[in-house]
């Protein structure tokens, strides 16, 4: 990039970024553009897109603000301005937005989503309704209806919306392949393989059917059928990125360990931003018994730090701050059960963002723990070649945020947060049984994968203790012991990453 290149050549060279898959290459040049032309439209779509994809909504509001300004009503902008309000969860103003718009049919899916955010669970499910009727919103809209249905009134919720989606929709062919991956992730494995067989003895073949069978059979613990379906996914789909996470998982599972790191290699190339594919490598290595490389690339002592919070501002002391931000986290747990697809057992889960909650005690957490993330960067070494630390920089966004609230016998499943490039948990309260000892009740463990194979040892375990924030690679396989006793835990994790890398 040249300081004396014109906002369309910076444009033109973006593109030629872009279609070479340098995805965030091409982002600094659509910036760049912008910053020199505010009127290039097409600069502005991309870069506005870039950062939704991202999951930086509120910067890719300024841009599609800033370029409406120049365009006013062009119908991009407006999606992408709609896009990112309802991401912010800015509710009020993307109904109102969509109605300047003149609700676009295939703008249903938002619409629904935005008035689930609003309460109106019923008006919601019955855009969703609409949703479904348009192909290319049709699978989201059906997960959503789902998941709410779960989400307020359990699985009772989750049958009885199956069902009457059976009655209304039950010719389109994804409905029962829906249903599979729903049931598996409210680990009804029974109901799971109906749906699977109910497809199979309606529709013709579909590839996606092996890999719902192999993530049921990662679930069971059964390597080898896993192995063997997510093979047949793999050949059937040999680019589908979902298809080659099961197969590298059940080759860790089913001792097919050197296939797994060559599918983690691989994968680390492809998609370096996926946190999934350096924790397999880190599983296929500690298998392996390489432990020399496994360090290399977890580095548990320069990787996993501890901070306790002190005085915040505003507050008389880090005890006020800490019971004024409970009570205000309490009041957001609104549902019943805890979501599908996320590692929570035994609690609830936030249904939004948190980084956009606008109480003064959340907004002041955010203020209290970015000077802990500036120096976690900071101290990090200075390996450009590693997938951890090759990413750092100073410029960093919180990427996603939310509570978990968890009560007796609750715990995390061990997992990892592909999206996020650095992850934490920060203990808002804690039960008096969990506390150092040797039963570790409710500690965090690190490094153990969440399926069956020989590295079962965790490298570290934390305590957790009240105002403690713990940061640790994304990659990086996290879980928590279950924990006894009639009180709660509750915390508030954050990721972040890096802008542009």
């Amino acid at each position: 990039m040249s300081t004396s290149q014109t906002a369309e050549e910076l444009y033109i060279e973006a593109e030629g970024l872009l279609s070479k898959g340098q995805v965030h290459e091409a982002a600094r040049l659509h910036k760049a553009c912008i910053e020199q032309d505010n009127s290039h439209l097409n600069g502005a779509i991309r870069f506005g897109n870039y950062l939704l994809f991202q999951n930086n909504p509120d910067a890719a509001l300024s841009v599609f603000e800033q370029a409406l300004t120049k365009h006013t009503n062009h119908n991009i902008l407006s999606r992408g301005r709609l896009f990112a309000l309802k991401d912010m969860r800015q509710t009020e103003a993307g109904l109102s937005h969509l109605s300047s718009m003149g609700h676009p049919p295939d703008m249903a899916l938002t619409f629904g989503q935005l008035l689930a955010q609003k309460g109106d669970i019923g008006a919601a499910n019955r855009a969703f309704e609409q949703a479904i009727k348009t192909p290319a919103t049709a699978v989201t809209a059906i997960r959503n209806i789902l998941q709410t249905a779960h989400l307020s009134e359990g699985r009772g919720g989750l049958n009885a919306a199956f069902e009457q989606l059976k009655k209304s929709y039950n010719h389109i062919n994804i409905l029962p392949l829906i249903g599979a991956d729903f049931y598996r992730e409210a680990g009804d494995l029974d109901k799971a393989f109906a749906c699977l067989k109910d497809y199979q003895n309606r529709f013709p073949p579909h590839p996606e059917t092996d890999q719902i069978y192999a993530s049921i059979y990662i679930d069971k613990g059964d390597g080898e059928l896993a192995y063997k379906h997510a093979r047949q996914a793999v050949t059937a789909m040999p680019a589908n990125p979902v298809s080659l996470m099961r197969l590298s998982q059940s080759a860790l599972m089913a001792g097919h360990v050197e296939e797994a790191l060559f599918l983690a290699n691989k994968g680390m190339q492809a998609d370096p931003q996926n946190s999934f594919w350096p924790a397999i490598k880190a599983s296929a290595l500690k298998s392996l018994g390489h432990f020399a490389e496994y360090d290399a690339l977890v580095r548990v002592k320069d990787t996993v730090k501890s901070y306790d919070l002190a005085d915040v501002a505003g507050y008389e002391s880090s005890s006020e701050f800490l019971t004024i931000l409970g009570q205000t986290l309490r009041r957001l747990h609104e549902w019943k059960e805890q979501p599908l697809s996320q590692s929570v057992r035994g609690g609830t889960q936030t249904s939004w963002d948190l980084r956009f909650e606008q109480s003064p005690v959340v907004r002041s957490f955010f203020s209290a723990v970015r000077p802990f993330v500036e120096e976690y960067i900071r101290e990090l070494p200075d390996e450009p070649s590693h997938p951890f630390f090759g990413r750092r920089t100073e410029d960093f966004y919180f990427s996603g945020a939310w509570s978990v609230l968890l009560k007796s016998q609750g715990y995390h499943v061990n997992h990892i947060h592909p999206d996020g490039w650095l992850s934490s948990a920060f203990y808002v309260d804690i039960p008096d049984s969990v506390r150092e000892g040797q039963d570790k009740s409710g500690w965090i463990n690190f490094g153990v994968p969440p399926f069956n194979m020989k590295c079962s040892t965790p490298d570290t375990e934390i305590c957790p203790v009240k105002g403690r924030l713990v940061l640790f690679p994304s990659f990086l396989w996290h879980g928590t012991h279950r924990f006894s006793g009639e009180q709660s835990r509750l915390t508030l994790p954050f990721d972040v990453r890096p802008q542009f890398s």
